[in-house]
C-alpha cells in the first residue's frame, strides 16, 4: 500500500468518525426539547394573573382624565393676556422705514462685488486650462537621453 492511499484511508476513516460524533451531539441536543416546552407551557400560566392588574390601570387613566378640564381654564386665562402683547407692534414697526432707506447704497457695493466676480470667473478658468496644457506640454516634450532605451 502506498502512503497516499494510507493516508487517504486515515483521511476517510476520521472524518466518518467525527459525522458520527457530530450526529450524537445533535440527537442529545434535540432531547432537551421536552424539558424546555415545559417552562414555556409553565410561564404561560402566569398571564392571566398579570391580566387582573388591568382593571385597576384603566381606572387610574380615568381619574387623571378628569384633571383636563381644570387645565382648559388655564389655558383660556392665558389666551386672555395676547391682545396687550400685540399692541406692541405697530410701534416697532414704525422702526422698519428708516431701515429700508439704508438698502440703495449697500446694493450699489453688492453690484460692484458681483461684477468683480464676473471678471475674476471669466479668466481664472481660462488661466488654470493653459497652465494645465503646459505642464503637460514641459512633461511629454522633454528631451530623449540615450540611456532610456537600454542601448549603450
Amino acid at each position: 500500500i502506498s502512503f497516499r492511499h494510507a493516508l487517504s484511508r486515515v483521511k476517510t476513516h476520521t472524518i466518518k468518525i467525527l459525522t458520527q460524533d457530530f450526529i450524537i451531539h445533535i440527537a442529545s441536543q434535540n432531547n432537551d426539547l421536552p424539558s424546555q416546552n415545559n417552562e414555556i407551557a409553565s410561564q404561560n400560566n402566569d398571564l392571566p394573573s398579570q391580566n387582573n392588574d388591568l382593571p385597576s390601570q384603566n381606572n387610574e387613566i380615568a381619574s387623571q382624565n378628569n384633571d383636563l378640564p381644570s387645565q382648559n381654564n388655564e389655558i383660556a386665562s392665558q389666551n386672555n393676556d395676547l391682545p396687550s402683547q400685540n399692541n406692541d407692534l405697530p410701534s416697532q414697526n414704525n422702526d422698519l422705514p428708516s431701515q429700508n432707506n439704508d438698502l440703495p447704497s449697500q446694493n450699489n457695493e453688492i453690484q460692484g462685488l458681483y461684477v468683480v466676480r464676473a471678471v475674476g470667473c471669466c479668466f481664472f478658468p481660462t488661466w488654470s486650462i493653459l497652465f494645465f496644457f503646459y505642464t503637460l506640454l514641459r512633461r511629454y516634450t522633454q528631451p530623449v537621453h540615450a540611456f532610456d532605451n537600454h542601448t549603450l
